[in-house]
C-alpha cells in the first residue's frame, strides 16, 4: 500500500467505512506502510466496530486489554466483546459472559452474563452451554 492508497484508506475510515478503517488499524498497529501508531490503530478498530465489524470489535477488545494505544481497561475490553457478540462472534459473547459472570474488571451481571452464554451457545461455543447447566443447577 503506497502513502496515497493509505491517505484514501483515512479518508474512507472517517466516513465509517468498516473495511477501510480494518485495513488502516492494522497498518498502523503492525507499522507496515505507514507509521507505528497503536492510539491511532484502536481509534480505527473502534470506528470499524462501531461501523458493524466483529472481528475489529475482537481487536479493539484485545488493544484495551493489553493496554495497547490508550491505558488498559477491562471495562472498555468488555464493552467491545459485547459489541462483537452482538454482531455474531460467539467466542465474544462467551468471554464477555465469563467477564459479567465473575465480575472481573466489570460489575458482576448475572443476567447479562447468562445472555452472553446464551448467545455463546447458540453460536455453537458449548463452553456457553455448559455454562447455561451450571447455572441451571444452582
Amino acid at each position: 500500500m503506497d502513502a496515497k492508497e493509505l491517505v484514501g484508506c483515512r479518508d474512507e475510515c472517517d466516513r465509517s467505512v468498516a473495511s477501510s478503517c480494518a485495513v488502516l488499524a492494522a497498518r498502523l498497529s503492525e507499522g507496515k506502510d505507514a507509521p507505528h501508531d497503536l492510539p491511532g490503530a484502536l481509534r480505527a478498530w473502534e470506528r470499524a466496530c462501531d461501523a458493524g465489524d466483529a472481528l475489529a470489535c475482537v481487536s479493539a477488545s484485545r488493544m484495551w486489554a493489553q493496554g495497547h494505544g490508550a491505558p488498559a481497561s477491562r471495562e472498555k475490553q468488555v464493552e467491545r466483546l459485547t459489541k462483537a457478540c452482538e454482531l455474531g462472534d460467539a467466542t465474544s459473547c462467551m468471554v464477555a459472559g465469563r467477564a459479567l459472570a465473575k465480575g472481573s474488571g466489570v460489575p458482576a451481571d448475572a443476567a447479562a452474563a447468562r445472555r452472553m452464554f446464551e448467545h455463546a451457545c447458540g453460536g455453537g461455543v458449548e463452553q456457553g452451554c455448559d455454562a447455561l447447566d451450571l447455572d441451571a443447577g444452582t
